[in-house]
């Protein structure tokens, strides 16, 4: 794996942590910065090649903007990915507003680590998450639904529209501080639609003789135990902030990587036959 890492962490525990990982599962070129040895422009000016960057935005907020404005001056597909011990809405929505890719709230396990970076730090694949950042204007929807979507089959297309809508549902209402009513009824809706959409789609991937249905059958299995997980996990009687940013950033996570990385090689494979 030749993808460059720029790790962005003053805590030495958790550097060494992260370093470890990031060299574990095949980051042999891992960069790190530390504020006031050199600016943060001068430094990444002198860099380039980086796949990821990783920031401790806790210890680096009030430097935030200048990180990113240099980041994306020099690189367009580079993935941004922070770590932030608390996260709420108005976090989220600044943070993507601005071009971060993922947010990772600490304490988190090195799963989770390994998840977001050993499989979509490729140019071809950051280029096509950036496709989301063109639904985000200033502090409007993360994400809305728009033609990058869309893998041309009108049914699955209807249905991808329909969670995006129910997540926009979900953003909407946490922005004005509410949301806790709508929790049950989303979860109740994921836990249709990953028996109905999955099966929809599978049956297509069938029809279409798609080489990597396997894989993808995998993706939905895994998807389908953690919406299981979600089902046991939550008390619909006292639905909690971090109740809500848990389920925003997952399906954030999955509309993003899954149906702009995953659903758009169904596409593909229907092109090229």
């Amino acid at each position: 794996m030749m993808a460059k890492i720029l790790l962005l962490e003053q805590t030495s525990i958790l550097k060494n942590r992260l370093e470890k990982l990031l060299f574990d599962i095949g980051y042999k070129d891992i960069q790190t910065y530390h504020q006031g040895l050199i600016t943060f422009e001068k430094f990444y000016n002198t860099h380039n090649g980086f796949s990821a960057v990783i920031v401790d935005i806790d210890q680096f907020r009030n430097d935030m903007d200048q990180i990113l404005d240099c980041i994306k001056a020099k690189e367009d597909t580079v993935k941004i990915v922070f770590l932030s011990e608390k996260t709420n809405m108005t976090d989220l929505a600044t943070f993507y507003s601005k071009g971060v890719d993922e947010i990772i709230v600490k304490p988190f396990n090195d799963e989770e680590i390994v998840k977001k970076l050993s499989i979509h730090t490729h140019i071809e694949d950051l280029k096509n998450i950036k496709l989301v950042k063109k639904s985000i204007e200033g502090e409007a929807r993360i994400l809305s639904w728009c033609s990058d979507y869309e893998i041309g089959v009108e049914d699955i297309d209807k249905e991808h529209k329909e969670i995006i809508e129910h997540f926009e549902t979900l953003y909407d209402l946490m922005k004005d501080g509410k949301g806790h009513e709508y929790y049950n009824e989303l979860i109740k809706f994921l836990e249709y639609y990953v028996v109905h959409h999955f099966d929809h789609e599978e049956e297509l991937q069938q029809k279409v003789g798609y080489g990597d249905y396997e894989k993808h059958k995998r993706l939905h299995n895994e998807f389908k135990k953690q919406v299981t997980t979600l089902m046991s996990n939550y008390d619909q009687t006292n639905v909690t902030n971090a109740d809500l940013v848990k389920l925003n950033l997952f399906i954030k996570n999955w509309l993003a990587e899954h149906i702009l990385m995953e659903d758009k090689k169904i596409s593909e494979w229907i092109d090229r036959s």
